[in-house]
């Protein structure tokens, strides 16, 4: 039960990564006057770091999920 538990957390995680690289990319914004290129930017790229870390996170659940059923198998 308490490996689920701690899978539960990802949406927040998942927010939380491309918030604060759109908050990175307006102040990179705010440092260079690009217009909204840098939250665009910041965005974009949380966004792909959010799924990175989402598909990291659901990798290890799979490969931990199969040890534990191969361990019930023997």
């Amino acid at each position: 039960m308490y490996e689920i538990l701690k899978y539960l957390n990802l949406p927040l995680e998942f927010g939380c990564i491309i918030i604060i690289f759109t908050l990175l990319g307006y102040g990179f914004d705010q440092l260079f006057s690009t217009g909204p290129l840098g939250i665009l930017g910041g965005c974009i790229f949380g966004f792909g770091a959010g799924l990175y870390h989402l598909k990291r996170a659901l990798k290890d659940f799979n490969s931990n999920s199969q040890e534990k059923n191969q361990s019930k198998k023997e």
